[in-house]
């Protein structure tokens, strides 16, 4: 990778909340983790519908 480019930070690695941190901060770290997979999962059924909508038009014809 080159100097210039920034790398893209994983959406699917576990951010950790620091070992001290009091128990709502870590809470809201977990969740933000699970919003965050739940959005990605919801745009791939959203994809898979689509495409599964276009093969049964194709089909349909």
């Amino acid at each position: 990778m080159a100097e210039s480019e920034t790398q893209k930070p994983d959406p699917f690695i576990f951010k950790k909340a620091p070992e001290d941190a009091p128990a709502d901060v870590r809470m809201a770290v977990a969740m933000e983790f699970i919003a965050k997979h739940i959005g990605e999962i919801s745009r791939s059924v959203d994809h898979l519908n689509t495409q599964m909508d276009s093969l049964v038009r194709a089909a349909e014809m």
